[in-house]
């Protein structure tokens, strides 16, 4: 995926023999990380009370969840949901170990807080600011498990920015830089990948892939206007000759026609680029 990699981005603190020693210190975490069926993984564990010194987890249970929303009986059952929607995205991503693991933990993690303000009123389901009152819940689970600090500080962000994406699907260039100063060293495309599994792990589901789709133009344009990426022209001036279009001024005019609406998102390839150029000639 990486579509918002930035530059100049800091090495990794941890290589992969690291982070599988580390996996191994609790067999029911290894466990889970690497199955196929990670649902099935962490409910074998719960029934075993393999999970018994982890309340952050077990209260999940016992927590209710909004059937506008959910068709699942509490968080837990959410929670098992989104896992598997994780495992879909990750071997479709083809991530490395360390994000594979960065965006697991972060789904287990991502609605810790909704035992601590789920209510319900009136027969109706809440769970306001459930993001924010997760990252306390989070810090105390990854330090329990003995989560390394690098990971640590890519997963907290996720839990607190979570619905982010979905709730903001057209944020203002001052929205999204806020939203980078508190992801840190996370990145949008882990942010987009927690969400899209969230929205995704429902029985009554119904994902709109529109909302993410307008949040991705608007961040990619704002990296782009920023320089935080690099733009690979799609046609350069002599692929222009090479169409029959003669060298000289009309060549930059083109060129330059052709970069903004790769930047606004209407054209994706060589392919798409000359057809806009063909159907938009004078």
């Amino acid at each position: 995926m990486k579509e918002f990699v930035e530059l100049n981005q800091p090495e990794e603190l941890n290589n992969e023999t690291e982070i599988i020693e580390w996996l191994k210190q609790n067999p029911w975490l290894d466990n889970f990380i690497n199955s196929k069926s990670p649902s099935v993984e962490l409910n074998r564990a719960l029934e075993n009370n393999e999970l018994i010194e982890y309340p952050e987890l077990t209260k999940l249970t016992e927590t209710p969840e909004d059937p506008t929303y959910h068709g699942e009986k509490n968080t837990w059952a959410h929670t098992l949901l989104v896992l598997d929607e994780v495992e879909k995205i990750t071997n479709r991503e083809k991530l490395s170990t360390k994000d594979t693991i960065i965006i697991k933990l972060g789904a287990l993690c991502h609605d810790l807080g909704k035992p601590l303000v789920t209510k319900i009123e009136n027969g109706k389901v809440t769970a306001y600011q459930h993001e924010e009152a997760g990252e306390s819940l989070a810090f105390s689970l990854l330090n329990k498990i003995n989560t390394p600090k690098t990971i640590t500080e890519s997963i907290i962000p996720l839990v607190k920015e979570h619905l982010f994406p979905i709730l903001n699907p057209n944020p203002s260039n001052q929205a999204i830089k806020k939203l980078l100063t508190r992801l840190g060293k996370t990145t949008v495309d882990q942010l987009l990948l927690i969400t899209e599994a969230d929205q995704k792990g429902r029985l009554n589901s119904g994902f709109d892939q529109t909302a993410l789709d307008s949040f991705k133009k608007s961040v990619k344009k704002y990296f782009i206007e920023s320089q935080r990426v690099v733009i690979k022209p799609l046609l350069s001036g002599q692929d222009l000759i090479n169409l029959g279009y003669k060298a000289g001024s009309e060549i930059g005019v083109l060129l330059k026609k052709i970069n903004n609406a790769q930047k606004e998102g209407l054209i994706k390839n060589k392919r798409e680029a000359i057809n806009y150029i063909n159907l938009t000639k004078d």
